[in-house]
């Protein structure tokens, strides 16, 4: 259920990403389809989990032994995930007498667990059925199991404490020894969890088998048990990387739309002067400003097609332009002018025209230019050559300022690769030089 919740949210945020066009179409849908697939696979995983009831582990090697994720459910509906360790060593006598001392000398720390002091056993102990990496079984019992049961779990004490000796049989293979210890139990302040309980109860059931099935218990306190695999979270993870994928499409979207607009900027940053010579040009041809936009734009639009003759009648090159013919092609500064000139054919005043050209640019030389524009409509086209022939002084020198700047940051990007190849020459030098000492 909570794999389906994650799944409907990843495919919501998708949707939601697309309507508000930070995805195109092709990209949802196969974001989507991913998501959808890593539905599909979590489902599957999650009926075979269900429908594989374990009554058994087959161990027919020892690759089959070690550590394995089981699930275990209840009839009123609780879950526990438990891990059933599996031995698999075979020792001689003298090695598994070794080992068991080695455990023994180890377990008066071991089963206190987070009890201080023997004296005092106020929380569940540590019982574990081996120690980790050790292949001893051991099995715990007490001389008062009313008080504290084989798993180490409290059920119950007199306040002043009660006395009780802890006792268990350490078991590999055929060689066995006993552990005794006196503990003072007190009243317990925890409950040891119902998983670890069932681990412990299963392990112990299936004490001393080395080989063959282990058998896991159908019922635990009176209540039956199921057991099953635990499965993969392949399909929780597909769906998610389909989500991160439609992040990152987004991030990548965006930084691809901001790398344009800076590309945009700095193309009709310059192409300013140069707009602005061809506006004086036509005015002092006699023509009004809207003949000259409309003259720039038939201009650039002859241009344009000249262009695009010339590079289709050479052959050789023909393949190499088609894809980057209209990047190069397009001036933006030129395509906003076509734009308000078209505007302006379609019954838009100049006057609107111009305040449109100045937020559609959105750079500061433009919407000064189109603020003029502007202004010289209102007072009744006074002044404006002045204006303009200042305002283009003002941008060539910009221009200038600019370029000087641009050369600076190209001589700075190719100091490494000087200093990289003086490098190289003094090696070329020095270390022949040495060579002869």
């Amino acid at each position: 259920m909570k794999v389906m919740w994650f799944s409907m949210l990843s495919a919501g945020i998708l949707v939601f990403l697309r309507y508000r066009r930070l995805l195109d179409m092709k990209a949802l849908l196969v974001l989507l389809i991913i998501n959808l697939a890593g539905t599909g696979l979590s489902a599957k995983e999650n009926f075979l989990e269900q429908r594989n009831n374990v009554t058994e582990l087959k161990r027919d090697s020892a690759q089959d032994a070690g550590e394995m994720e089981m699930t275990v459910k209840t009839d009123d509906g609780e879950i526990y995930p438990v891990t059933i360790h599996l031995p698999y060593e075979e020792y001689t006598k003298e090695e598994a007498g070794a080992e068991i001392q080695k455990v023994m000398s180890t377990l008066d720390k071991e089963i206190l667990g987070k009890n201080t002091s023997p004296e005092k056993i106020t929380r569940n102990l540590n019982l574990p059925a081996k120690l980790q990496d050790s292949p001893v079984n051991i099995s715990w019992y007490s001389s008062r199991p009313d008080l504290l049961d084989a798993s180490g779990v409290i059920h119950g004490s007199d306040e002043g404490g009660t006395e009780v000796i802890l006792m268990a049989d350490l078991t590999l293979q055929d060689v066995s020894e006993s552990y005794r210890r006196n503990i003072v139990i007190f009243p317990s302040e925890e409950e040891d969890s119902k998983a670890e309980q069932i681990r412990l109860f299963a392990e112990n059931m299936n004490e001393g088998s080395r080989k063959g099935t282990f058998f896991l218990p159908d019922r635990f306190r009176g209540k039956g048990i199921r057991w099953y695999r635990k499965g993969s979270r392949n399909g929780i993870i597909l769906s998610g990387f389909a989500l991160l994928a439609g992040i990152m499409w987004v991030m990548r979207e965006k930084d691809s739309e901001k790398k344009e607009q800076e590309k945009r900027n700095e193309q009709m940053l310059r192409d300013y002067p140069g707009l602005l010579s061809k506006m004086q040009l036509y005015l002092h041809a006699g023509l009004s400003m809207r003949k000259t936009l409309e003259r720039i734009e038939q201009s650039y639009r002859r241009q344009n097609v000249l262009e695009q003759r010339k590079k289709k009648t050479n052959r050789t090159w023909r393949k190499a332009w088609k894809n980057t013919a209209k990047k190069q092609d397009v001036r933006y500064a030129y395509e906003e002018i076509s734009l308000i000139c078209a505007k302006m054919r379609s019954g838009m005043t100049e006057l609107e025209a111009y305040e449109e050209f100045g937020r559609r640019c959105s750079l500061p030389c433009y919407k000064g230019l189109a603020l003029l524009l502007t202004q010289n409509m209102k007072r009744g086209g006074t002044g404006l050559l002045d204006q303009l022939e200042r305002e283009s002084a003002e941008a060539f020198e910009n221009r200038k300022r600019e370029a000087k700047m641009e050369g600076e940051k190209a001589g700075i990007r190719l100091l490494l690769p000087m200093c990289l190849m003086l490098i190289v020459v003094m090696a070329m030098v020095m270390v022949p030089a040495m060579m002869q000492f």
